[in-house]
């Protein structure tokens, strides 16, 4: 947000922020370094076994020739994950094998990195760093995950198919590295409880950041334990090496700024009508959530941005193994003004919508085929529904403070704009959990709790 950054491809974005947009569609563009782009934080795994995955960890920094030992000193699970992911083993850690004995052959030196992550980070060029040394004989390493069988009935399935320890769950460690075994807890073996069922490590309190979806980990808090800066590497030249970049700042930034972006509030004030016959075209910046996707020459689908990479759709839109096919058009207002090619009905141009209402009949008029995780909306009359080439785009429904929420998604209905029969869409708070661990719980407003 405020300085420009690197990729470990040594490409040069504006800001943080921007690079990790960037690494949402390519791992190439994971943080390295501030600008200028010379030299690149590289991750070192020393071990004296064939075992490739295993090992202690050495760093060596931007315009650094000397590599460095980890620090064992807070070295836990949460930077092992971040230390595995780096290496491209995508389940992370185990939780054991954090530390290891130097060996008599490997040069003893004092000097060590001391490294600090929340266990978010792709890259553990994006912990804080300092220098410091150890009079210890151990190490930081890792062993990262391998696996790939069932998870015993004694153990806990993480989403991304590792297997913990039931006793690791909940308990304020990612120990998963998805944090799927710190979701739905009632109750928190160790750190702090947040409302809305997740656990978070008690470091986190008061730190003068929100990572409860409400805020209460902030909440009476008398002054921020770690809201001020820590220094950079001491004795490390100040030229730019990645420890110089606060990436605590500009994280804290980017937070902050999340609020003043006023997420499904549109750009333009426009007034309620209290009927509309048929549907109005859009005005630019009206929805700036809706977007088309584009399956080759054709968009025959919507969509809803929802933060971060996420785009929220039906699932008949997408095929999961032609994801390279899809692209996501953003302000598509026009079709014919934006592109000829991108036509799928030739009698709709331009960005339509309408006003309709919830209804309650649907299990009655679509018997047999309306479930639990469906949602009925249309008109009486039928004047105003959805229809083919809608599918994927939102039903929003606003609050008293004109704050818009995706409530459904197009789906289904019996023909378009027939009286009696409303369009179907899916109920999007069926899947609020699922979501959630997709997208990551930051991405999801506290409203829908």
């Amino acid at each position: 947000m405020t300085i420009g950054a690197c990729s470990e491809s040594r490409k040069s974005f504006m800001n943080y922020c921007q690079l990790k947009s960037a690494e949402c569609t390519n791992t190439r563009h994971r943080f390295s370094s501030e600008t200028p782009c010379v030299g690149t934080f590289e991750l070192l795994l020393k071990n004296g076994n064939p075992t490739k995955q295993k090992g202690i960890l050495k760093i060596k920094l931007p315009r650094q020739n000397s590599e460095f030992f980890v620090c064992p000193e807070k070295w836990t699970i949460a930077e092992a994950n971040v230390a595995c992911r780096q290496l491209q083993y995508s389940q992370g850690a185990f939780s054991e094998d954090l530390q290891y004995n130097l060996s008599e052959t490997v040069d003893s030196q004092m000097e060590c990195l001391q490294v600090t992550c929340r266990g978010s980070e792709t890259t553990l060029a994006e912990c804080s760093i300092k220098k410091s040394t150890s009079t210890s004989n151990m190490r930081a390493g890792v062993s990262c995950y391998t696996e790939t069988h069932e998870c015993r009935e004694d153990q806990f399935t993480c989403v991304n198919r590792k297997c913990i320890a039931r006793n690791q769950t909940c308990n304020g460690q990612n120990d998963c590295g998805d944090l799927s075994d710190e979701l739905c807890c009632t109750g928190c073996r160790a750190g702090f409880h947040c409302r809305s069922d997740i656990c978070i490590p008690q470091n986190h309190v008061c730190d003068g950041e929100v990572d409860c979806i409400s805020g209460e980990d902030e909440v009476g808090c008398k002054e921020p334990t770690a809201a001020k800066s820590e220094n950079p590497v001491s004795g490390v030249d100040e030229g730019s090496n990645a420890v110089n970049y606060d990436i605590n700042a500009e994280r804290r930034l980017i937070k902050e700024s999340i609020p003043s972006l006023s997420c499904g509030v549109a750009k333009q004030e426009h007034t309620r009508v209290k009927r509309i016959v048929g549907g109005q075209k859009a005005e630019k910046n009206q929805f700036p959530w809706q977007v088309a996707i584009k399956d080759g020459s054709k968009v025959n689908c919507g969509g809803i941005y929802i933060g971060g990479c996420f785009v929220l759709t039906a699932a008949h839109c997408v095929r999961s193994d032609q994801a390279h096919k899809y692209r996501i058009i953003v302000e598509l207002l026009d079709r014919l003004a934006y592109d000829k090619d991108t036509l799928g009905l030739s009698k709709v141009f331009h960005l339509k919508w309408g006003h309709i209402e919830l209804m309650n009949n649907c299990s009655t008029v679509y018997k047999g085929r309306f479930f639990d995780k469906m949602e009925c909306a249309g008109t009486n009359d039928g004047s105003i529904d959805s229809c083919k080439g809608d599918s994927g785009g939102p039903l929003i429904c606003r609050d008293a403070e004109n704050v818009a929420y995706v409530w459904g998604i197009v789906s289904w209905g019996e023909n378009c704009g027939v009286a009696g029969y409303p369009g179907v869409y899916t109920k999007v708070a069926h899947y609020f959990e699922w979501i959630s661990r997709q997208v990551g719980r930051s991405l999801i407003a506290k409203h829908n709790i």
